[in-house]
């Protein structure tokens, strides 16, 4: 119950860095004597069909709205601890020029992050890969990297993964992800989206 509630909220937050915002296209009130034209709020768009996918370790959630009529996929993965609370959430989707990217987020509260040094991203016995910081908030930083050809070809064959945050007292925390399988199959219904 928690991890699709979270999921959901994770697609939503996403989905607006990933795909940014969706709208249709403005229309001008008309000019009042003396005072130039407003543009009208556009409406916002409406979900007509969400669709979620289980693949292995991966959730692929694709939704259509009235105003696009295209579908918009992303997968999400959670890292969990012990407990089994999300420590990391990776997804992966669609920037708005339609590169793919990946995203991770990872805890803020109560442990300060250096964020210049960013997130490293270790995918099996490949080499580390450094995502940058775009957003962080007391709950959360987010770090993204674009996925090219090498990269995909690496987590589908990766088992397991890595990935290392920087505290502000330079220890590093290392999270360990024992199992992405199902990369393969969400990236290609992220692909197909």
């Amino acid at each position: 119950m928690i991890r699709s509630s979270a999921i959901g909220l994770v697609c939503a937050l996403v989905a607006g860095i990933l795909f940014g915002s969706m709208t249709q296209s403005s229309a001008q009130q008309p000019a009042q004597k003396g005072k130039p034209a407003a543009p009208a709020a556009p409406a916002a768009p409406t979900v007509q069909r969400t669709e979620t996918t289980n693949f292995d370790t991966w959730q692929v959630t694709c939704t259509e709205t009235d105003t696009s009529k295209r579908k918009t996929c992303s997968a999400v993965m959670n890292g969990l601890d012990q407990q089994r609370r999300p420590i990391v959430t990776w997804v992966m989707g669609r920037n708005p020029e339609g590169a793919l990217m990946t995203v991770l987020q990872t805890p803020q509260t109560q442990i300060g992050l250096q964020i210049q040094k960013g997130v490293e991203l270790k995918l099996g016995n490949g080499a580390v890969r450094k995502l940058n910081y775009v957003a962080c908030n007391q709950a959360r930083c987010e770090s993204s990297l674009p996925m090219d050809d090498a990269f995909m070809r690496e987590i589908m064959a990766a088992p397991a993964a890595v990935v290392t945050i920087y505290q502000a007292d330079r220890q590093p925390i290392t999270i360990n992800l024992p199992a992405i399988t199902g990369a393969d199959k969400a990236l290609a219904a992220v692909g197909r989206g």
